[in-house]
């Protein structure tokens, strides 16, 4: 089977993890596109940043550019720049480029632009949030014999 036709049979999951609270939906379908496509050049690394855009922070991802334009307008995935650029088909606007060899899939595209749609909710890494306290199970009960 195609690849496209295959993430096109993911995007009802995909989206139903949208349904899922956001932060929730962010860390299950969110991140994982976001690293795997955009933040080798639009991550943590200032060294590495291009364009002056950081897509892992959620202030700096909805900051606006020397453009003028906002690259994640929560609410609005019509006037966010990420959303109009990975829909281009010109191959001096599209992202990510051509020569990465990762494009966004039209799954993806729909995810990403529902999640916008949905406010942006951003989370941070499980690695950067306090432990919590789960409760313990109760033990089970012996059983007569």
């Amino acid at each position: 089977m195609h690849r496209g036709a295959l993430a096109l049979l993911a995007l009802p999951l995909a989206l139903a993890a949208l349904a899922a609270p956001q932060t929730e939906a962010f860390e299950k379908s969110i991140r994982p596109v976001l690293a795997e496509k955009c933040l080798a050049c639009h991550g943590f690394d200032a060294a590495k940043r291009e364009a002056g855009l950081r897509l892992d922070d959620a202030a700096a991802a909805a900051a606006e550019l020397d453009s003028g334009a906002r690259a994640v307008v929560p609410g609005d995935p019509g006037t966010s720049a990420l959303v109009a650029r990975i829909r281009a088909t010109d191959p001096d606007e599209i992202m990510p480029p051509p020569h990465t060899g990762k494009p966004v899939s039209a799954a993806e595209v729909a995810l990403l632009e529902e999640w916008i749609r949905q406010g942006a909710a951003y989370q941070k890494h499980w690695a950067f949030e306090p432990p919590r306290a789960v409760p313990v199970p109760a033990a089970p009960t012996a059983v007569a014999r």
